[in-house]
């Protein structure tokens, strides 16, 4: 029984590391699909506070990344809580986008500000100044929202995490890049014993010996230097299928058959695209990348 379990083990291995280059664009494509799907966040900005009077103005913002919250998600309201030490002397509105949004603040006690609101759809925001005794140097969000597991904070001293702040997708887009144009750069590099496989098909004569021209194959396609490809004696075997066929009025289809398996059992025409695709995918993601980098560098 472990024998056979080892065995299926081993053929899943064998699969995956033959089929890396079909397997990992459709990995970043699912990556990217349920990042998307499952982005429904609520985040909470706290922005730099200035002296006023005697006391500190401090902005926060309210942003739904994801889907729409009405009141009837909104099962209990959002609930900001600074230090005991501190105090919350006054609050106001600043803007709402849209202008539509109801708001309502009220204090709870002399460290706690609840805000409610109506609707808050993907993209829109609530933006209020909370006036504190001293400046707010931490601060939680409690609340109990519909689909939301927790409310994410941003404070503009505490920077997110190196990696929670370019995002998963990015870095591994990133890496996907430099390793599809290594492969593709690598395929390519190997064209001149390619092309010798491809010679030999094509001085295929209807009356070739067949047993010379499979051993001719074999040999050809054995010295084909290139990772991730089929097994010798599989394709030799399709090869040998198609010259079973071979006669007089099918000789260039079979030829062209014989070249196209050879291509496929590399993926060639999959894998030599990413010498153009892979540097736009990494210069894209690395440009994201810097991106998010500076913005929370400024934040």
């Amino acid at each position: 029984m472990a024998s056979k379990s080892n065995n299926i083990i081993y053929k899943i291995l064998k699969f995956l590391y033959e089929n890396f280059i079909v397997i990992l664009p459709i990995l970043v494509g699912l990556n990217l699909l349920v990042q998307h799907l499952g982005s429904n966040d609520l985040t909470i900005y706290l922005y730099d506070s200035e002296e006023v009077s005697g006391n500190y103005q401090s902005k926060f913002e309210v942003y739904n990344e994801g889907n729409p919250i009405s009141k009837y998600e909104l099962i209990q309201p959002l609930i900001i809580n600074i230090e005991k030490e501190n105090a919350i002397v006054d609050f106001d509105l600043i803007e709402k986008e849209p202008l539509a949004i109801k708001v309502w603040f009220s204090k709870l006690t002399k460290s706690k500000l609840k805000v409610d609101f109506d609707l808050l759809n993907e993209s829109e925001n609530i933006k209020f100044s909370v006036i504190t005794k001293k400046p707010i140097e931490n601060f939680t969000v409690s609340s109990r929202i519909k689909n939301i597991e927790e409310v994410v904070t941003y404070h503009y001293q505490i920077k997110p995490k190196f990696y929670d702040r370019i995002g998963k997708f990015w870095i591994f887009l990133l890496l996907f890049s430099v390793i599809t144009f290594i492969d593709a750069l690598f395929l390519i590099s190997k064209d001149k014993q390619l092309n010798a496989i491809i010679i030999l098909i094509n001085s295929l004569e209807v009356v070739s010996s067949k047993k010379e021209f499979l051993n001719n194959y074999k040999i050809a396609y054995n010295n084909y230097n290139i990772r991730f490809k089929r097994n010798k004696e599989a394709i030799t075997s399709d090869v040998g299928v198609l010259l079973s066929t071979l006669n007089a009025e099918n000789l260039n289809e079979v030829k062209q058959k014989m070249i196209q398996i050879t291509k496929r059992s590399v993926l060639y025409t999959l894998r030599k695209p990413y010498i153009l695709i892979s540097p736009i995918l990494f210069l894209i993601s690395l440009l994201a990348i810097l991106g998010s980098i500076l913005y929370y560098v400024t934040f």
